[in-house]
């Protein structure tokens, strides 16, 4: 039986595919002009899809791959992206 914890998990794996949605659509529409967005909607996707990976891990009981595996990943894109953008400057 599935408990309120697995639901929440399901649940934020679907809003983080939502949450990806966004920046690949703007990735798709940049292509080929203003190539500092374009990297920086694709490293913004990237870690939505991961960490959305993350909570599907975990709603399917796959805890040392979420933990040890999707979740590092996820922490790592975000600060990689962090740098970029702070770098660039856009």
């Amino acid at each position: 039986m599935l408990g309120m914890e697995d639901y929440l998990s399901l649940l934020n794996f679907l809003f983080m595919l939502i949450t990806a949605s966004a920046p690949l659509y703007l990735a798709v529409r940049l292509r080929g002009s203003k190539i500092r967005l374009l990297y920086l909607s694709i490293g913004l996707a990237t870690f939505a899809l991961v960490h959305s990976l993350y909570h599907l891990a975990e709603f399917l009981n796959l805890d040392s791959l979420a933990d040890n595996v999707f979740l590092p990943l996820s922490v790592v894109l975000l600060v990689v992206y962090g740098i970029y953008y702070y770098r660039t400057g856009v």
